[in-house]
């Protein structure tokens, strides 16, 4: 029994001058074909690069992989077609893939050099973190991943996986108490779903914008909220957006893990893998809004109540899978062993 996630996220758009996130650093990027943007998140710092090119451009591209944390853009200009790499791995750089010409200058900022395909050069911009993508999130969504359809389709379904693995991409230690962030968490300390898809998405047009880029000034002035937010670093919305909705899909506590505790009603089906707990990995799977399957994997010998949706009656546990297994009640103590892998199935109301 496995539960997997098979779609990767690459959001991508044909449009010029969109932003996104460098990830793994304090920087963001603005695409245009003839030039780069950037600019350090929350400070006047930013370099730029200008392509000597010939336009007209066709078949402009600039995609993210969201699996390895990657730009990729290309374009055909006039008389050359030209797609590089912004890459973060050991230090942040750009591999030009192919130039059809074989040769193409630019200047960064005054600085002036010619590159040649397969050729590497290194930006200014420093790591700031080494996190990569561990939790993987889906809710069943393959529609096609152009950044302008997502936004125009408003589907959180589609959006909220965006969000949740941008974040693991970054480190940030501060939480954001804002009101707008108070006001969701008590809703799912008190289990109350009242206008959460709303509260959530609201957050979404107002602080998210382009490849899903966290501001905290509302450019497109819908006037959603009105709290001054001053100068607060971006990364902490995007990562507390995150931790909450994270919470309504399975919330640790000391002695409890409540599995599925406020699941909103639009994810009437999904896949949650890989989820980091502090005493375990966690696999879940639901369908028709409830458990379907949970695998876990202790990383300590641990004592934990699991807690179900409230529908939920009796469920398999096994270890190995061709065993026939023993049925518990939810809310039942369990004490799960160092290194084993537990498998629960056959969920009944």
């Amino acid at each position: 029994m496995l539960i997997k996630i098979r779609n990767d996220l690459y959001p991508f758009s044909h449009s010029f001058g969109k932003t996104l996130l460098i990830t793994n650093t304090n920087y963001t990027l603005q695409v245009f074909p003839s030039m780069l943007i950037f600019k350090e998140i929350n400070k006047d710092k930013e370099f730029k690069i200008h392509f000597d090119i010939n336009g007209p451009i066709k078949n402009f591209l600039v995609m993210q992989d969201l699996k390895k944390g990657i730009v990729k853009i290309s374009f055909f200009t006039k008389d050359d077609f030209i797609s590089y790499k912004i890459f973060t791995f050991d230090s942040t750089k750009i591999f030009f893939e192919k130039i059809h010409s074989n040769s193409l200058d630019l200047k960064i900022n005054t600085t002036s050099k010619k590159v040649k395909s397969k050729s590497t050069i290194e930006l200014p911009i420093e790591i700031t973190s080494n996190e990569k993508i561990i939790e993987k999130l889906s809710f069943g969504s393959h529609k096609k991943q152009d950044i302008d359809l997502i936004k125009r389709r408003e589907d959180i379904k589609e959006i909220f996986p965006f969000i949740f693995s941008l974040s693991q991409f970054f480190k940030c230690e501060k939480k954001y108490t804002s009101q707008i962030f108070k006001s969701i968490e008590k809703k799912i300390k008190n289990k109350d779903k009242l206008n959460l898809e709303e509260d959530f998405l609201n957050i979404c047009k107002s602080f998210f914008f382009d490849f899903f880029t966290p501001r905290i000034f509302h450019f497109d002035y819908q006037n959603i909220f009105k709290e001054n937010f001053g100068k607060i670093d971006p990364i902490i919305i995007l990562k507390e957006f995150s931790r909450l909705l994270r919470n309504t899909l399975i919330l640790e506590e000391k002695e409890n893990v409540n599995i599925l505790p406020l699941l909103m009603k639009e994810f009437f089906c999904g896949r949650f893998i890989n989820v980091n707990l502090n005493f375990a990995i966690i696999d879940i799977e639901w369908s028709k809004k409830l458990i379907k399957k949970m695998i876990v994997k202790p990383k300590v010998d641990k004592k934990i109540h699991f807690k179900f949706q409230s529908k939920i009656d009796t469920f398999r546990v096994r270890s190995f899978l061709k065993e026939k297994g023993k049925v518990h009640k939810n809310n039942d103590l369990f004490f799960l062993e160092k290194n084993k892998t537990y498998f629960f199935d056959r969920f009944q109301k």
